[in-house]
């Protein structure tokens, strides 16, 4: 049988800022939504009934690929560790999954996967209030490294090889759609303080994209998260949480630094050192404090057709 995958992502720099257009970093990482078709018409979660629309209205309503939409099943469970959502992109990752599997071998290709994943999820989150950047959207469908940009544009970058990364979790899942309201609410009220913020933290994103040296990215990441931090401060949103702190005053011990990803809030949080050395005990001094790592690692590749000799239970 054939089945899609399509990793997660982490956001490593540009929140917030990417929504209004500016440029963020994205890494796609090793946590895969898995789409499998079934015979029988499947309960279809509201990214993935989005999904079977915008196939329906590109192909046709009795077209294959619509009615492959139908009968798509995605598993994200990969996605979690035990009951808690690490907030790596799920819904987006099991919409590239479930057009790149609708779409089939014949009419596969990775640009149409894109730009059809990015129109239904955003018509699945439009009801909530915004329809999003896309960066999440980019990640799953190209994989690796992007310097994302909502015009839509990416493009593959390479951070230096002597940064290490790390992905912190911060204990509980972020509230994205709060989070998001709150500083849309900075925005309507003190404008000036919400662009100069946001125009730190586009800062960073552009700085970590051309870092030549561990150094160099370091220092991007750690002013990205005190502008997101003061970002979250100036809207009254828990952005930063006391678990940042905690982290940024190990990491910087250790020459490092800490900032929230994605929305912040929770989630997983970013760590960045010079060596792995200097990383390893960042994590010990974090598990002596409860605090676990997951461990994460850099999907090179984005969404892939792939064949499985076993048969999915139906």
């Amino acid at each position: 049988m054939t089945l899609c995958t399509a990793p997660g992502k982490i956001m490593l720099a540009g929140e917030y800022a990417v929504i209004d257009g500016s440029e963020a970093v994205m890494l796609a990482v090793d946590r895969y939504a898995v789409a499998t078709l079934h015979n029988a018409p499947q309960h279809l979660s509201p990214f993935l009934e989005a999904a079977h629309r915008v196939l329906a209205d590109e192909f046709g309503d009795d077209s294959a690929q619509a009615k492959a939409a139908q009968h798509v099943r995605v598993d994200t469970h990969a996605f979690r560790e035990g009951p808690d959502k690490l907030g790596l992109g799920s819904s987006a990752a099991a919409t590239v999954a479930a057009i790149g599997l609708a779409l089939g071998a014949d009419d596969f290709d990775v640009d149409r996967v894109h730009i059809l994943a990015r129109r239904a999820h955003g018509d699945a989150q439009e009801p909530k209030g915004a329809r999003g950047s896309g960066a999440d959207i980019a990640a799953s469908s190209f994989g690796g490294c992007l310097r994302f940009s909502p015009t839509p544009s990416c493009a593959q970058v390479s951070l230096p090889t002597d940064l290490h990364l790390v992905f912190p979790w911060c204990g509980q899942s972020a509230s994205t759609t709060s989070l998001v309201s709150q500083v849309r609410t900075l925005r309507k009220h003190r404008d000036a303080d919400y662009q100069a913020l946001c125009a730190a933290i586009s800062d960073s994103a552009q700085a970590l994209a051309a870092a030549s040296t561990a150094g160099a990215a370091i220092v991007a990441i750690g002013r990205g998260g005190q502008a997101v931090a003061e970002l979250g401060t100036a809207a009254g949103a828990a952005l930063w949480l006391p678990v940042h702190s905690q982290m940024r005053d190990i990491a910087e011990q250790l020459g490092g630094a800490v900032k929230p990803t994605g929305a912040g809030g929770g989630d997983l949080a970013l760590g960045a050192f010079a060596n792995a050395s200097d990383m390893a005990l960042f994590v010990e001094r974090l598990a002596d404090r409860g605090i676990p790592c997951p461990p994460l690692a850099p999907a090179p590749q984005g969404v892939r057709l792939q064949s499985q000799a076993s048969k999915v239970d139906e």
